[in-house]
Formats: structure tokens, sequence, C-alpha cells
């Protein structure tokens, strides 16, 4: 079983992604005080996880995203998986050829080492 609060964030950014809406932090937060949702799993959303609760974790969040130390987790390019694999040139810049091969204690140099039999 998850936490609480897993399971209602988790709710809550399934809901933005089946809407093809994207979140940030501060817009999560907000979604937390004020759900967009009426229910998580069978319980209403006042049930399952109550206003002054709700408060709670918006401002433990809130905490997070004013923290200056938290400050360089925001800034820069947004995580895109294309963008992260495929540079300008078009090539891959990972691909499960560039690994290395791991050697155990035997020496055994199998990319799908059978350590610790070996």
């Amino acid at each position: 079983m998850q936490s609480r609060e897993h399971v209602f964030i988790a709710q809550l950014l399934l809901h933005a992604w089946n809407k093809g809406e994207d979140l940030d932090l501060a817009q999560l937060i907000g979604r937390i005080q004020v759900p967009p949702i009426r229910t998580v799993g069978a319980f209403d959303v006042e049930t399952f996880y109550p206003e002054k609760d709700r408060l709670k974790l918006a401002l433990a969040l809130n905490n997070l995203l004013a923290s200056p130390s938290f400050a360089t987790w925001i800034e820069g390019d947004p995580l895109d998986l294309s963008v992260l694999t495929r540079p300008d040139n078009g090539k891959p810049r990972n691909s499960s050829s560039t690994w290395p091969i791991w050697k155990t204690r035997s020496g055994c140099s199998s990319w799908r080492c059978c350590y610790p039999k070996c």
C-alpha cells in the first residue's frame, strides 16, 4: 500500500496528463489545495484527504519550492526524453551498445553476467 500523499498526488498528476496538461510544482500545489478531481478511489476527496491535511501538504511542498537550495532544480531546460536521448545531429546519446562490459571477480565479461555464480 502507498501513502495517502503519494496516491493523492499521483491522482492529480494522472488527471492533468489525461487532459494533456503540463504541471509545474506551483500548479501542483494549487491543485492540492483546490483539487480538480471529486473522488480518489471510492472516497470523495474530502473524506480521503481533508482540506486541513491538504493544506499541510501544500505548505510542505511550498517550503520546498521557496527554498533557495531548491532554486537550481527549477532552472534549466524542461525534461524532454526526446531531447535528452537525441541531440541536434540526430544520433542517440546513449544506446545499450555503449555500456561498458562489466567484469566480475572471476573475469566473466558477459554483458548479462551471472554474478555471484561466476
